[in-house]
């Protein structure tokens, strides 16, 4: 249990990380990288941003997409 919890608490440290990185990325290349990517992993990164630059990436992808990582968006459990 505890090394699961370890691992949880790394995993969500990795991903504020990475988040932080893509925040940081002109929006068009963040929107790229996240047209490929697990949708559950981009929304995860779209949580951890703040508003304004995840609203630049969404406008950036195809709107397929966008739809697709919004209805993700509001599955992601808040802790």
């Amino acid at each position: 249990e505890t090394l699961l919890a370890e691992k949880t608490s790394r995993e969500k440290k990795r991903i504020k990380d990475l988040s932080t990185i893509y925040e940081k990325m002109a929006p068009g290349r963040a929107a790229l990288a996240m047209n490929n990517m697990d949708p559950a992993l981009a929304a995860d990164l779209l949580a951890g941003m703040k508003p304004k630059a995840a609203a630049k990436i969404l406008d950036m992808l195809d709107k397929q997409k966008t739809s697709n990582l919004s209805t993700a968006f509001t599955r992601i459990k808040i802790e």
